[in-house]
């Protein structure tokens, strides 16, 4: 069973949008206004800590120091509004059936998971992958391409690696015992000799590929070889030749004079997708998960140097270009971008028949939203949270230290969606990723209660040593801790006062808890709210209204409120259990002893379990009876239609009717005329692919005719021929690289002929002597050997050769 400290409340299909979105104004009242303000108190029901707010400064190595203190102002602790505004928000969001597209990042997550060839296919990565130069002028993204890319082994290298070998380099565990050791950066820097300049040939003219796709060149001592830099990527491992284990070979960027690819910024102002996606797989969001070489390399890129960058196509039969690349990484085996973005496969779920009303929580809290080229739609929130201070004399308790790891949303185990067939959380069939159309994501995600006191997660000791960089210091206030804070609303119809009072008591129902601040995963922050200034029976009211819109909202999905998965899943999570806490706890990760619970639930087939399906049922009474909300569905049918109507009546116009004809005449003009230009456009567009296709055939050509040349200017080479019986075998073998010379007829060049015949008199003295009977046969009809030399001797030379040895 996989166990985790968060768990989600899954992804409502309906998105529920009052029908008086449209008409909330902060001057033109509701006929039901709500306004006020709320006295609230907050009790902490664990420690609780929430991180000082102020600027951070950095030390003399640049690095952010942390403030461990409690958020205060003058010496008095305090929440600050918009945290407490944010938790409620998500709260109200999650139990109104709100929408979640506009609330995730509109960007393509990436994976690289060697324990799925389902989804990271190696093989075919390896032969798919291409290669490139990436830079940025200060505007737009550039990509030269440079095909396929060759390999070099660390032996071949040697040769220029300077008086540090790099194939001895990395026999030393001591070289590779840290992220930062393993990093490109660290081998750039450690071999620091020239990469570009050089000549290469095939390492092995008889076996030029590794059977995947990946040509094996070395040094071109002459200089007539293919042109190209060296490229260096990290190093994972151990080298150990002998057992053919960690990596041997470094790329080869060829110089092939492709034109440039443009990668455009999109409509909306923002860089292409492909770089999106890049900078967001190497975590450019998250600078506590960045590694080494991503900040060196994109501190490069964006200093105007090009950077060397692998990369994907869409369509293999077509030529590189903006439309046609698929993904790009900084490594020949990278993280490969999914198909579908998060917010895509929220789209193939939630549906909404008002895609352009607000839901609940935008209605509630405002929003801003785009709604084109620089157009946005916005409305102002009606509820104001202030800071929430903390009674006097409260104290922090002694400092603590542990890991608080952000779980990650390419964990497809816990964050997709998948089919389970047992309790113990085995998955039926394949794992649902991004990968496909149907997945969709587990949904809010939230991090239950703790029933027993918060825990730790101390720092993981490596080599005797505790690892304080990827620890967290804070210093909580007690358990007991009361903070004060108002919140003030202004026009709320009696349903929103409603919704907002029953995400701060949980629709009137004990026991059940909110937390925030840090360290919610161990248990810290777990905090109830009571409302001060208002009495049970006038709270009892508005949660009633509240109950009996939701019911009358979700009435065409044929589920009430209370009973729904989402609200039974969300209090599930907010109502401290025993058997809960015994699944709230981190899975191992300890890379020294080799203990990774994360690829060994993936390799078992396990997902993370509905977080209600191992508790115990929570009971949430209801504050409305059967036949009032029964009352209600009629009350906001008909309210339903009033606001439509005064929406309608908003749009009437005397000059409708002639501004009407006069814009579908125009409309009917720039038709005709976007028909003619775009009848243009794409003769234009065919014109230019066409060209392009030339283009890249003659270029094509030139570099077949290129390799033809280079295979007819050098002599043969036929030092992989081994002299035993199969001798004359693997002369053949060796011979068909160098056809072209004798294609059309016996060799010409002399230095050729004589190469051959030393060769063929060095394998006639290893011959058995059966086999030399057949050489020296004169009777040439039935002499094989005769046959096969004539094709690259001529018959005089070959009698000659066969009767001399």
């Amino acid at each position: 069973m996989i166990t985790a400290p968060y768990n989600f409340v899954p992804l409502n299909d309906h998105i529920v949008t009052p029908y008086w979105g449209p008409a909330i104004s902060h001057d033109k009242p509701f006929i039901d206004s709500q306004s006020g303000v709320l006295n609230v108190e907050i009790t902490a029901e664990s420690p609780i800590f929430v991180r000082n707010g102020e600027i951070r400064k950095k030390n003399k190595d640049g690095k952010e120091i942390i403030n461990s203190d409690f958020n205060q102002f003058k010496s008095k602790y305090f929440i600050p509004g918009s945290s407490i505004k944010g938790m409620l928000r998500n709260f109200v969001e999650v139990m109104t059936f709100g929408r979640m597209e506009d609330k995730v990042n509109d960007v393509k997550y990436s994976v690289r998971d060697f324990n799925n060839n389902g989804i990271y296919p190696k093989s075919d990565i390896s032969k798919e992958v291409q290669c490139g130069w990436l830079k940025f002028d200060g505007v737009k993204y550039l990509l030269t391409p440079c095909g396929r890319p060759g390999r070099i082994s660390h032996k071949n290298l040697d040769k220029i690696s300077g008086a540090t070998k790099i194939s001895e380099y990395y026999h030393q565990n001591s070289n590779i015992n840290s992220d930062k050791k393993r990093s490109a950066k660290a081998k750039y820097e450690a071999f620091p000799f020239k990469k570009d300049g050089y000549a290469f040939k095939y390492q092995s003219a008889d076996e030029p590929e590794d059977g995947i796709g990946r040509e094996k060149y070395v040094l071109d001592e002459t200089g007539q070889g293919k042109k190209g830099t060296i490229v260096f990527t990290g190093q994972p491992g151990v080298r150990k030749e002998k057992e053919n284990q960690g990596k041997q070979y470094e790329f080869i960027f060829f110089n092939y004079n492709n034109p440039e690819i443009s990668l455009d910024k999109d409509e909306e102002g923002k860089p292409h997708e492909i770089i999106r996606n890049l900078f967001h797989a190497y975590y450019d969001h998250d600078k506590g998960q960045q590694k080494d070489d991503w900040k060196w390399r994109k501190a490069q890129l964006l200093n105007g140097k090009p950077i060397p960058v692998f990369f994907r196509l869409k369509d293999y039969d077509k030529a590189p270009s903006s439309s046609n690349l698929l993904d790009m990484g900084l490594a020949f085996l990278y993280k490969i971008t999914y198909n579908f973005s998060v917010k895509e496969s929220i789209q193939n779920y939630q549906k909404s028949e008002n895609l352009q009303y607000p839901d609940f929580a935008d209605c509630l809290f405002g929003y801003i939203k785009k709604t084109g080229n620089n157009k946005f739609d916005s409305l102002k929130g009606r509820v104001m949270i202030s800071h929430a201070f903390a009674e006097e004399g409260a104290n922090p308790l002694p400092q603590k230290t542990d890991v608080l790891g952000g779980p990650k949303a390419t964990y497809y185990p816990n964050y997709i969606q998948q089919e389970l067939k047992n309790g113990q959380g085995k998955i039926s069939g394949n794992y649902f990723t991004f990968k496909n159309q149907k997945s969709r994501i587990r949904g809010w995600k939230k991090y239950p209660i703790r029933y027993s006191d918060p825990i730790s997660n101390p720092a993981p000791i490596i080599k005797g040593k505790v690892n304080e960089e990827v620890a967290s210091q804070y210093s909580p206030l007690p358990k007991g801790t009361k903070f004060k804070f108002k919140i003030a609303y202004h026009n709320l119809r009696k349903e929103e006062l409603g919704a907002l009072i029953s995400a701060l008591t949980f629709h009137g129902n004990e026991g059940f808890y909110h937390n925030i601040g840090m360290a919610k995963p161990l248990g810290y922050g777990k905090i109830s709210f009571s409302i001060q200034n208002k009495k049970e029976a006038e709270l009892n009211f508005l949660l009633k209204e509240f109950e009996c819109y939701m019911n009358y909202a979700l009435a065409p999905k044929g589920i009430t409120w209370l009973d729904s998965p989402q609200v039974k899943e969300l209090f599930s999570m907010s109502k401290p259990s025993e058997k809960g806490d015994k699944i709230l706890k981190y899975q191992k990760l300890d890379m020294e002893n080799r203990v990774n619970d994360f690829n060994q639930a993936k390799k078992d087939g396990l997902a993370l379990q509905d977080f209600s399906k191992i508790v115990d049922p929570v009971k949430i009474s209801s504050k409305a009876s059967i036949s009032e909300i029964e009352q209600k569905k009629i009350f906001h049918s008909t309210q339903s239609s009033y606001f439509e109507s005064l929406a309608l009546k908003g749009k009437e116009d005397p000059t409708s009717l002639y501004r009407i004809s006069v814009e579908r005449e125009i409309a009917k003009i720039i038709l005709e005329q976007k028909e003619v230009l775009i009848e243009k456009l794409n003769e234009k567009r065919n014109q230019l692919k066409l060209e392009k296709l030339n283009q890249l055939a003659q270029k094509n050509l030139e570099i077949e005719q290129a390799r033809l040349e280079e295979k007819l200017s050098n002599p043969i080479n036929l030092e992989s021929v081994k002299l035993n019986s199969r001798a004359f075998e693997s002369l053949e073998k060796a011979m068909k690289v160098f056809q072209v010379k004798f294609k059309n007829g016996p060799i010409q060049d002399s230095q050729d002929q004589e190469i051959l015949k030393r060769k063929l008199k060095e394998i006639f003295s290893v011959l058995p002597e059966k086999e030399k009977i057949k050489w020296k046969d004169s009777s040439w009809e039935n002499n094989q050997y005769y046959k096969k030399i004539c094709k690259w001797l001529g018959e005089s030379e070959t009698k000659k050769i066969l009767k001399e040895s």
